[in-house]
């Protein structure tokens, strides 16, 4: 079972690659967890300030407690019932400048940091999520534009299917991504040297090196996710449903950045 990065459960409390959940709880048996550990563990890290990577930590955690339920392992999730750390919504959004600044400085570290820029960009013009975008085949391109397929989908919810118009800009990144693509043999958009997809835990790692030269060069740093806020934030702008959450309360509580927005009055 992968529930976020790489959690698993298997009758102990599960187990994440994050060293302080490992640490904490890595070895206590799953019946002993109790909600006074995930308060702690919450209170902790935000003492550290890390209390919204703590949120999505335990967040998880319940997942893994609800899959023990399922199976048998656990009779009830000690995570309900606890309230998370405070968090209070990014505002950051990195304007067309910038973003043109990070592709070169990208591009300058070689071909795997140029393609993990070309992926953050795809997100950050058409809004779809990066896991839609990393495996991503040339066979979803048409005249009519790209097909993806839509990844967070409840048990409930039908396969859903989006249909990404070209534009000028839309169409030189991805002749670009096929370029680099098609020397590894791959049908792949978005190819690693192995010609396999990248990876998230490979996208990431990428990203933060290249983040890194680019604050190093003078940039505000900026996080991948800020790239789908920048799509949101456009859209709505212009009026336009960006198309990125059933929920748009979700979308512009969570992505909308603008600093300024236009209110017409009734009369």
């Amino acid at each position: 079972m992968s529930l976020h990065v790489e959690w698993r459960f298997d009758g102990r409390v599960a187990v994440s690659p994050r060293d302080e959940v490992a640490d904490t709880f890595g070895h206590m048996p799953a019946k002993q967890f109790k909600p006074s550990d995930k308060e702690k563990f919450l209170d902790r890290m935000r003492a550290k300030g890390r209390g919204t990577r703590a949120n999505r930590d335990m967040a998880a955690l319940g997942s893994a407690f609800n899959y023990g339920i399922r199976h048998g392992i656990v009779e009830s999730n000690p995570c309900h019932g606890v309230a998370r750390n405070p968090e209070r919504p990014r505002s950051r959004k990195p304007e067309h400048i910038e973003v043109n600044a990070f592709l070169d400085v990208a591009k300058n570290r070689g071909e795997g940091s140029y393609m993990t820029a070309l992926i953050g960009l795809m997100v950050g013009i058409t809004g779809r999520r990066r896991v839609e975008i990393l495996r991503l085949e040339e066979s979803a391109l048409s005249a009519e534009g790209v097909s993806v397929q839509a990844a967070k989908l409840k048990a409930t919810d039908s396969a859903r299917e989006y249909l990404i118009s070209w534009s000028p800009l839309l169409s030189k990144l991805l002749t670009e991504a096929v370029r680099l693509s098609k020397k590894h043999e791959t049908p792949y958009v978005f190819a690693a040297r192995s010609g396999a997809p990248y990876t998230d835990a490979g996208f990431k790692a990428n990203w933060s090196k290249i983040m890194a030269d680019f604050v190093a060069a003078g940039g505000d740093r900026f996080t991948a996710h800020d790239l789908r806020a920048m799509y949101v934030t456009e859209m709505v702008s212009r009026d336009e449903n960006p198309e990125t959450h059933k929920n748009a309360a979700t979308t512009r509580r969570v992505y909308d950045r603008r600093r300024k927005v236009k209110v017409t009055p009734t009369f």
